[in-house]
């Protein structure tokens, strides 16, 4: 059996294990769910960065744009549900939620330099968009009072990015600073409008469930199909923001929603998949970093040694990093205020 398929069983159990179907509908956007959900979507962008010709697994990472687009999204919600749930979550938040993703970040960093790979290789622009995000965040939320105005300044940004960037970043060379992920950080874009229309949102996840989820299989299904064998192939040059941003977004969007309606009623998690879900940054942070090594190493792997040593690793390391990161942390006075 390929490594491909074992690593692919594996997570799938995983996720699996302890699966229940629940009568009333589940808060689908509960920390529970969306860690879950985090250590799922992880995976798809490891497999995307995994070099041919594994191609199992590498047919996996076609959906590391959806996941991406997902993390996105829950990033943007949780900082808007923090902002209305938590007193004073503004008064210290770069202490504490900026330095929680730069902690790891900066170690990753460091760790790369060591072992001289590159830096942006495996989606750290990610981490940078998301930084970028926090500032818009605590700008809208610390200077403007009406909500209504707060959503439409975060769209507009939101959006800006996305769209502006997909026409203008290469040419205003954003890349080179780290800035890319311009159709998938309309995630963002998504998770602001969930936060700010939770109940309009909420209603239509809970109602009419299989039917909406029927028909949202088939359009996800034809959409993503359709997007991979002939927009991708014979299209993609020629209407680039038609089918590279409108026509992927729209499959990514369908997806997303397939998989909300497919959890309303099913409640998933375990020890394992939690603990998945709370490496998941780390796992994110840390693939590239044996995707590199792995593929100059002086003797040529095995495709299914390549692929259970670049997993392995990766979850292992990504565990131990993430302990040393909460250490760290634990240790800076400044993040002790109450």
């Amino acid at each position: 059996m390929e490594a491909g398929v074992i690593v692919l069983l594996a997570l799938l159990l995983v996720e699996i294990w302890g699966l229940k179907y629940q009568t009333h509908p589940n808060d689908l956007l509960s920390y529970q769910c969306t860690n879950i959900l985090r250590g799922v979507c992880c995976f798809p962008v490891v497999f995307c960065h995994m070099n041919e010709p594994y191609n199992l697994i590498c047919q996996m990472g076609k959906y590391a744009y959806i996941a991406v687009t997902i993390f996105f999204m829950f990033s943007s919600y949780g900082l808007e549900v923090s902002a209305r749930t938590k007193e004073n979550y503004l008064e210290h938040f770069f202490a504490k939620r900026v330095t929680a993703i730069l902690v790891p970040y900066m170690l990753s960093v460091v760790i790369k330099l060591i072992f001289g790979v590159s830096l942006t290789f495996g989606g750290a622009w990610f981490v940078h968009v998301l930084l970028i995000y926090y500032f818009v965040f605590y700008f809208a939320h610390a200077k403007i009072r009406n909500a209504k105005k707060q959503e439409y300044f975060l769209l507009f940004c939101t959006l800006g990015f996305s769209i502006g960037g997909f026409f203008f970043g290469y040419k205003l060379r954003l890349p080179k600073i780290g800035l890319n992920w311009y159709p998938e950080s309309l995630g963002l874009t998504l998770g602001i409008l969930i936060a700010y229309h939770y109940e309009q949102f909420n209603k239509f996840f809970k109602t009419k469930v299989l039917i909406k989820f029927i028909a949202g299989m088939f359009i996800a299904v034809f959409l993503k199909y359709t997007f991979d064998n002939y927009i991708l192939v014979f299209y993609i040059d020629k209407y680039r923001f038609l089918c590279n941003y409108l026509y992927r977004m729209a499959a990514a969007v369908s997806v997303i929603v397939v998989i909300m309606l497919l959890f309303a009623h099913i409640k998933i998690g375990n020890r394992v998949s939690s603990q998945l879900g709370k490496i998941s940054f780390e796992i994110f942070l840390y693939h590239s970093l044996y995707l590199q090594i792995l593929s100059k190493l002086p003797v040529s792997l095995d495709g299914n040694l390549y692929v259970l040593a670049a997993f392995l690793c990766t979850i292992m390391t990504a565990a131990i990093m993430n302990k040393a990161a909460h250490v760290i942390m634990k240790r800076m006075t400044f993040l002790q205020i109450k």
